[in-house]
């Protein structure tokens, strides 16, 4: 291979890396961003009281902290359901 064509092939290599790298690089601050969103959440359910689940919306359950009443069936469950 022709010295010319070396490094042509060589700095076309180079530039798809350091793309990849510059790409790769905005996906981990995207990532950054989205896990900062994630943590506020999770701080400010943490920091809500402890409520009954029956009060609580569906939507607001995800890593809630809730209290449940109920009986515990110790009899197995009737067949053919």
């Amino acid at each position: 291979m022709a010295p010319r064509v070396r490094h042509t092939v060589l700095i076309a290599i180079s530039v798809v890396v350091a793309a990849t790298c510059v790409r790769l690089g905005f996906w981990q601050l995207d990532r950054l961003h989205g896990r900062r969103e994630v943590n506020a959440m999770l701080e400010a359910r943490s920091a809500e009281p402890i409520t009954p689940i029956a009060q609580i919306a569906p939507d607001e359950l995800p890593y809630r902290e809730v209290t449940a009443t109920g009986s515990i069936l110790l009899s197995p469950a009737p067949q053919g359901f």
